[in-house]
């Protein structure tokens, strides 16, 4: 579950949770993924609702986008491992409370979206992957945070997340490698087999969430350009 509040100190990052039992699943799901060797934060309990991270410094944001391979190699870690618990991702969650303001017509086409059939989860999948939940610290090793939006999906997912948010971020969106934000992800990709209906399936409902979200905070650019069809020949495996 995501925490309520998130405070960033000098050394260390502390996270509130809506309850006790939250905090203490965010605390186990911790605990495991590090059993299991993933590079991620450890947690230290403060209070009832409380947990406290280490705050980790290195190489984080855009700037991991030029060496995909090892900004992706956590995800194909996660999603190689076995974590109990965890329940099916709805794509759609944080789209619906949006809607209201969104065009008849996307709100349309997130209709027929809903209706497609999706594969079965299979494997745990981050939840909200992109750059910035990703520190590649002074010794190399890549580190994954924040996990409060761990499901169960398919590797798609998680990586049409992440190239929607390469599409519509300001720092990358406008400056993409030469071949495209799509095949550079997949040739970088060293997990499980990805199948590109699904992955471009993932990747317009992740668009429409990122889009919707940037419009709300003022950045109209993904929403419009969206609702233009400007993002057809990425979303395509084509």
């Amino acid at each position: 579950m995501k925490a309520r509040s998130v405070s960033i100190e000098d050394t260390r990052v502390v996270k509130r949770y809506p309850s006790a039992t939250a905090a203490t699943a965010a605390l186990t799901r911790a605990a495991a993924l590090q059993e299991a060797g993933l590079a991620t934060p450890t947690a230290t309990r403060l209070g009832p609702d409380a947990l406290a991270f280490p705050r980790l410094s290195g190489r984080t944001g855009p700037a991991l986008t030029a060496d995909m391979a090892t900004l992706l190699a956590p995800l194909a870690a996660l999603h190689a491992m076995s974590i109990p618990g965890l329940a099916p991702q709805d794509p759609f969650r944080r789209i619906n409370p949006r809607q209201s303001d969104a065009p008849a017509a996307l709100r349309a086409r997130v209709a027929t979206l809903a209706a497609q059939p999706r594969p079965a989860p299979t494997v745990p999948i981050h939840g909200d992957f992109h750059p910035g939940q990703a520190i590649v610290t002074s010794d190399g090793t890549p580190w994954v945070i924040d996990l409060d939006d761990m499901a169960l999906a398919t590797s798609e997912a998680d990586l049409g997340n992440l190239l929607a948010w390469l599409l519509t971020a300001p720092d990358t969106r406008d400056a993409p490698p030469p071949i495209g934000w799509r095949k550079t992800l997949c040739a970088a990709w060293r997990g499980s087999q990805l199948y590109p209906a699904t992955l471009s399936l993932q990747t317009e409902i992740a668009l429409i969430r990122r889009a919707l979200k940037r419009a709300e905070g003022g950045d109209s650019v993904p929403l419009n350009r969206l609702m233009a069809g400007g993002y057809s020949a990425q979303i395509s495996a084509d």
